[in-house]
């Protein structure tokens, strides 16, 4: 009677123990270290710069690739948006807006005024779908006579103690 309930928490215990090492061990095999992306590429450059100037991940990326001729040194400082309106004001266009309105303005504008409809139909019964609901049907039912078939047992086997 006693063996039945030692012999359940003794696997309750095994299962538990066994989740929790494979919670710990399976990130560490596979070299997950909990870092994010830049931060991994910050700590690979230290090494192997061996000099920490306090940058963030981004910046020193940017410098990096500055540095290659690759990416684009902005001297003046100013953001995009006041680039690309100082580029466009040095094109010489017909009609331009006399209103003041910024680029981002003028251009939410023109897509405010746009119309996109996109027509899906859908070809067919998704079966798919179908299996995956009555797979979660059958199985949330088997959990659910197993629990009840469990405690009948637990209540009939409390019954044959009877009181002490």
């Amino acid at each position: 009677m006693f063996g039945k309930t030692h012999m359940i928490r003794r696997t309750g215990m095994v299962f538990a123990l066994g989740v929790s090492v494979a919670a710990f061990a399976v990130p560490a095999a596979f070299g997950f270290d909990g870092r994010s992306p830049d931060t991994r590429d910050a700590a690979e450059q230290a090494q192997l710069n061996a000099v920490v100037d306090g940058r963030s991940p981004d910046t020193l990326d940017a410098a990096y690739q500055t540095r290659l001729g690759q990416g684009v040194s902005l001297v003046d400082g100013r953001s995009p948006d006041t680039l690309d309106a100082a580029y466009q004001a040095q094109l010489p266009t017909v009609g331009t807006l006399s209103d003041g309105r910024s680029p981002d303005t003028v251009d939410a504008g023109i897509l405010g005024r746009t119309q996109v409809v996109e027509i899906t139909s859908s070809g067919s019964f998704a079966w798919g779908d179908f299996g995956i609901g009555i797979a979660v049907a059958v199985g949330s039912i088997f959990i659910l006579v197993g629990l009840g078939a469990g405690m009948r047992e637990a209540r009939q086997a409390r019954h044959r103690l009877g009181s002490a």
